[in-house]
């Protein structure tokens, strides 16, 4: 991306303060740490930073070029172009959405509660067979990742495939307006969030603002077992594929992807899942049942993998290709991946984040691999609950009087809610803990784990249970 000064100025709806109109501008840059020389440093402010605070070093760094903001006593270097606008986040946005629009190529959009960055990979998993696919990496999916990785857009790309994420309402409906998407997709509606949405219902308006930004030309992949995600595409005038785990029929969609047969596997010490899609279209089935193969022990991942078939399917993606690719798919780290120690100890590493509804799904998952070998179990706090963050703690303490583990390791502001409830359900005091720190959880495992010992460790990425991760790899890897 290599715009004139003047017409990055108009996009961004500022002026140009100082330069020529007609010089070239670099890539865009956000992070004074990491500017490289050629590049244009868009300042950006934060909770905790204020580019604006580093225009002098950047410049000293290479910068070619500034975007800041319209503020009186700014001290500007006056080596370099500054153009000023009113925002510079969206300003950020507005390059992005242009930068975009010069593009006629697929772009897919993927939000939901749960499991849009796995169902994001495996969709530009499956289209990678292809196509040249563009992906947001990592978490960049906000309202500064998800521009940045739209601007990364070349010539060479054949496809974009982005996860938009958001913690308050509005964010879906500009992150919508930018990517401009061809293909929507949201995976579930579920209770996160919630200090920032209050309520499911909040957290469906949210999502549904993915909906009302698609228009007629495109096309909306549709969970039918999510009433409330059924009910945001209602109204949506494009085409609609639906998927579902259950034998029912999309009325009105172009094709539907039905699950039809599920089994879990063990295969030379590791589980996976095996299973068979089906294509029906107006109550008809057609072609035989396609088998699907994943290495992983996290059940949901068959939700995503629908999902992510038949959003393959709005882009013209067989269901046998897609099972094909998705034989190599190796999932994420940090999210159900197994690790293998010492002394045959089974590791579960789920630290990535958690929530209600994924939380009971990694602990049913693993309840079931874990088979007769002892287990245990190691939570972190849920966290951005809002009002619900008591109620659904003590749904999962009680949820966890059922499940029959051998420990229970609680660490965070609602460990000793947890315990109690635990203990309430059924959980004798002797088998829980609560930990003060990672560390002392590190210590209590690696002193008490036997061979053959299965452990999993899920908690909100701000506990950061990754360090009990890696302190278990450092102690019995």
């Amino acid at each position: 991306m290599r715009l004139k000064a003047i017409e990055t100025a108009a996009i961004c709806r500022g002026r140009l303060r100082q330069g020529r109109a007609e010089e070239r501008l670099g890539e865009i840059g956000t992070d004074s740490r990491t500017i490289k020389p050629g590049q244009c440093f868009l300042a950006l402010k934060g909770e905790r930073f204020d580019g604006h605070s580093f225009l002098h070093k950047v410049v000293q760094k290479g910068a070619s070029a500034l975007i800041v903001e319209d503020r009186r006593g700014l001290s500007l270097p006056r080596e370099v172009p500054v153009i000023v606008v009113p925002d510079t986040l969206i300003a950020l946005g507005d390059l992005a959405a242009s930068w975009r629009r010069r593009f006629s190529i697929p772009v897919i959009a993927v939000t939901g509660s749960t499991g849009k960055s796995t169902t994001k990979e495996m969709i530009a998993y499956i289209l990678a067979g292809r196509f040249r696919v563009l992906k947001n990496e990592g978490n960049l999916n906000n309202l500064i990742g998800l521009p940045l990785s739209l601007l990364k857009l070349r010539p060479s790309h054949q496809a974009a495939v982005l996860e938009l994420g958001m913690n308050r309402p509005g964010e879906i409906a500009r992150l919508t307006e930018i990517a401009q998407p061809d293909v929507g997709l949201i995976t579930n509606v579920g209770p996160v969030h919630l200090l920032g949405l209050g309520d499911l219902p909040g957290v469906a308006l949210a999502k549904g603002e993915l909906a009302k930004g698609l228009g007629p030309e495109t096309w909306a992949v549709v969970n039918l077992d999510d009433a409330r995600v059924r009910k945001l595409w209602a109204r949506h005038r494009g085409l609609k594929i639906g998927f579902s785990r259950r034998p029912r029929e999309g009325r009105g969609f172009e094709e539907t992807v039905h699950l039809a047969a599920f089994r879990p596997v063990m295969k030379n010490g590791w589980p996976g899942i095996e299973f068979a899609l089906q294509l029906e279209k107006s109550g008809r089935y057609f072609g035989r049942p396609v088998e699907f193969s994943l290495e992983s022990l996290a059940w949901h991942n068959l939700e995503n993998a629908l999902a992510a078939a038949a959003a393959g399917r709005a882009l013209g993606v067989p269901l046998a290709e897609a099972a094909r690719r998705l034989r190599g798919f190796q999932g994420l780290k940090a999210r159900s991946q197994l690790l293998k120690l010492s002394g045959r100890v089974r590791l579960v590493d789920d630290s990535y984040n958690a929530n209600p509804v994924s939380m009971l799904s990694a602990l049913r998952s693993f309840n079931y691999w874990r088979g007769r070998s002892r287990a245990w179990v190691v939570l972190g706090d849920m966290l951005e609950l809002g009002r619900q963050a008591e109620t659904e703690h003590r749904r999962l303490g009680r949820a966890l009087g059922e499940m029959g583990f051998d420990r229970l390791i609680f660490r965070g502001e609602f460990s000793r809610l947890l315990a109690r409830t635990a203990n309430r359900a059924g959980v004798s005091a002797g088998q829980i803990r609560v930990a003060k720190s990672n560390g002392e959880i590190v210590a209590w495992l690696a002193q008490e784990l036997k061979p053959g010992d299965w452990v999993l460790v899920k908690g909100s990425h701000g506990v950061h249970l990754e360090e009990v991760v890696a302190g278990l790899q450092k102690e019995r890897g």
